[in-house]
């Protein structure tokens, strides 16, 4: 069976959306990362972070979705 991943790298979190091709969604993941303000008007991101989260988020759809087959 063939499967479809979408990935959403937001503001706040990391979203994974995985369907089949008839577009029946198999699974949902979400991981959250912490926005840091070192001071007023600045905020600042770690890219480590979106890359932890983001593999966190695919495995976990992968999983989900390989069980619900």
């Amino acid at each position: 069976m063939s499967y479809l991943m979408g990935i959403d790298l937001g503001t706040s979190s990391v979203k994974t959306i995985i369907s089949d091709i008839d577009g029946n969604i198999k699974a949902i993941g979400q991981e959250e990362y912490k926005i840091e303000i070192p001071h007023e008007g600045y905020a600042e991101q770690q890219p480590e972070e979106w890359c932890r989260d983001g593999y966190l988020c695919i495995g976990a759809g992968s999983m989900q979705a390989y069980c619900k087959v």
